[in-house]
């Protein structure tokens, strides 16, 4: 066996297995005559270079399989929220808070979904009904007109993109195609970056347990006009804010509940990952956090592009169990290029057409996802800004 012939060890070892696999492939019912000569001269040479070939290919396909890895990671990590912000929002002009707000008290996890009605979603199990409040803001209303026209312009009410740079979103605003986008902090142009146009909702978000800055830019941010506010980023995932149930229902209590009556407040986005991750951690956080206000429950998902079905069950499933709107705050599709756009074209329509489903949110708004490096639209990011 030709066991030194290959200049790396794990290129050797994946020969020699391809090819007893391939030298194993005769047809059993074959003449004696024609199995030893499938062991000898050409046909073992034949053998050996197909062996070759194939565990090349293989290299070269897991070197860029583990590229896609690395620059999936390196878009995730580009999420965290820095430990120190310098630059905070410049407020738009303000949009009115609705007069009543919904209260949501959690007390078990096993209640099923109430009946909604359009687009706005009203949850009535596991909670306790209260009187409307009256919202009252210092901002003027007398941009009602303008905000109205910009409503009317766009293609969904639903749609928004996650965001590191805000000049990214330009794109889709030139085509109306976002109702609100958010970039995983409570400041809406970190770094100097512009304001969103003012058609699309910027929604504030505490990323995590540090709350340093947390309830002044929250604030700021409400009599801006942002009327959601965003729990903490994937705390069921350890590379990401990491805490377990009890430690967020404590400073969800701390730091979220403050704001109840100012802006409806959507819950810690969860992973589609499997217990304790995920659905799990969603029901062990419910449980604990008792008193707490839920208006929306954030929800990711990643999956194989071909895999519709799932992406789609998931979510019925979810809201079965919970009976709470969901925000899908992050997605993505994965696959060729072409599987993305079939994926996005499938699923966009699907997501506008649930009741249950509030807003979501793709991942995202990044260099050579949806944008160019100029800002121009991807075909994949076009394909989203268009597709309803």
């Amino acid at each position: 066996m030709r066991f030194t012939d290959s200049s790396s060890s794990t290129l050797s070892s994946t020969r020699v297995g391809l090819a007893l696999l391939l030298l194993s492939s005769t047809p059993i019912f074959a003449s004696p005559a024609r199995v030893k000569r499938s062991f000898q001269g050409e046909e073992r040479d034949l053998a050996w270079e197909q062996a070759d070939g194939i565990a090349a290919r293989g290299l070269v396909e897991g070197e860029e399989m583990m590229k896609g890895f690395e620059k999936r990671a390196g878009l995730r990590a580009a999420r965290t929220l820095p430990a120190t912000t310098t630059s905070k929002a410049a407020l738009r002009s303000a949009r009115t808070l609705p007069a009543t707000t919904t209260t949501v008290k959690t007390t078990t996890t096993t209640s099923k979904p109430a009946t909604t009605t359009g687009k706005t979603t009203t949850t009535t199990s596991r909670t306790t009904t209260t009187s409307p409040k009256t919202t009252t803001t210092t901002t003027k209303t007398t941009t009602s007109a303008a905000a109205t026209s910009s409503a009317a312009k766009l293609t969904s009410t639903k749609k928004g993109l996650g965001y590191n740079t805000a000049s990214y979103l330009t794109g889709f605003s030139n085509l109306h195609s976002l109702a609100w986008g958010y970039n995983w902090s409570p400041y809406e142009n970190l770094d100097g970056q512009p304001s969103l146009a003012a058609e699309v909702d910027f929604v504030p978000m505490l990323w995590g347990g540090d709350a340093t800055g947390w309830a002044t830019a929250a604030q700021a941010a409400i009599n801006g006009g942002a009327k959601y506010l965003l729990g903490f980023n994937e705390p069921d995932l350890n590379t990401q804010s990491n805490l377990n149930a009890t430690e967020a229902a404590r400073l969800w209590k701390l730091n979220m509940e403050p704001f109840y009556g100012k802006a409806k407040l959507i819950s810690p986005a969860i992973t589609n990952g499997g217990a304790p991750m995920g659905v799990q951690w969603m029901r062990d956080f419910l449980a604990a956090c008792t008193g707490c206000h839920i208006d929306g429950m954030a929800m990711h998902m990643y999956d194989a592009a071909w895999n519709t079905g799932y992406f789609t069950n998931y979510l019925s499933t979810t809201y079965a169990e919970f009976g709470i709107p969901i925000w899908l705050t992050e997605f993505a599709g994965s696959g060729t290029a072409e599987e993305q756009v079939t994926f996005l074209k499938y699923y966009l329509p699907w997501l506008e057409a649930q009741p249950f489903i509030f807003r979501y949110a793709a991942f995202g708004a990044f260099s050579g996802t949806f944008v160019n490096a100029d800002g121009s639209l991807t075909a994949l990011g076009l394909t989203y800004a268009q597709t309803v």
